[in-house]
């Protein structure tokens, strides 16, 4: 394993990048590096003491988006996420638009062709991200295609009791996608009062059985659904999450590092 000079993480050149797992892995772990060593800001302008680590985050950004177009497709979204993070806080700027489109396009064309390995909401979730940095995106039948899901999703929360039980994990990723969103069009002047609903219900939930994947979607969850809670009470569900994950050794060791690394910040802070 090739460390970093003067770091206390492997370098980003010798990361396997054929493997999704250990590259999310890395960059939630360099991040947690940067968030720390800036003070909780990621004011990375300001600290000289930061540019080893934003080299490290530039060299995984240029082999990241490298591996893009050879990924199984299933394993580009959470990618995209953490690479468009990573270069905001390297570059100060979102990831470029044609990085983006090209593996918004890979996506959806899959889904079309009926590759059931397409998460549904994974997809919606890139081009929720791609209508909020660029107002003047057309969208084409991908656009069609959000419109009618967040619809359909709509449609199924407000028909029935989704309990916290039914397909949990499912619930909660379409939840996240929802709350972010402008739902005027389907509750009007309810749609606070509803957005609030479900977040209570959900936020609730008994998380200590939960497994893995579910445990990390409740986290996303709570960070969308924060906004109609108690931010400290919302932020305290996360961490009782990120504990129980630190301690899964299930999850890639650079996974359960940038866990364990956010809980000490969050310790830190409060």
């Amino acid at each position: 394993m090739i460390f970093s000079p003067l770091l206390c993480i492997p370098s980003a050149a010798g990361i396997d990048y054929a493997d999704a797992r250990e590259t999310i892995g890395y960059g939630h772990l360099l991040i947690s590096h940067i968030y720390a060593k800036s003070g909780g800001t990621f004011a990375t302008q300001l600290s000289r003491e930061l540019s080893p680590l934003l080299k490290e985050g530039k060299t995984w950004i240029d082999r990241t988006e490298k591996s893009l177009s050879t990924l199984p497709v299933a394993e580009i979204v959470p990618l995209i996420e953490c690479l468009d993070m990573m270069h905001r806080i390297c570059y100060g700027a979102m990831m470029p638009e044609s990085v983006m489109e090209a593996a918004m396009q890979r996506v959806f064309s899959s889904l079309m062709k009926g590759d059931p390995t397409v998460n549904r909401v994974h997809l919606a979730k890139l081009i929720q991200r791609r209508l909020r940095t660029d107002a003047r995106w057309s969208g084409g039948r991908m656009l069609e295609w959000y419109c009618d899901i967040i619809s359909l999703w709509c449609d199924g929360m407000n028909t029935r009791h989704v309990s916290p039980g039914n397909d949990l994990d499912n619930t909660l990723q379409r939840l996240t996608v929802l709350l972010s969103e402008s739902l005027y069009a389907q509750f009007g002047n309810l749609e606070d009062t509803v957005k609030k609903e479900w977040a209570e219900r959900f936020a609730a939930i008994e998380i200590a059985a939960l497994d893995s994947p579910t445990l990390r979607t409740y986290r996303l969850f709570l960070i969308e659904a924060s906004r109609y809670l108690n931010p400290a009470d919302a932020l305290s569900l996360a961490n009782e999450a990120a504990v129980l994950l630190a301690d899964d050794d299930t999850l890639h060791p650079y996974e359960r590092q940038a866990l364990q690394m956010d809980l000490k910040n969050y310790r830190n802070v409060v």
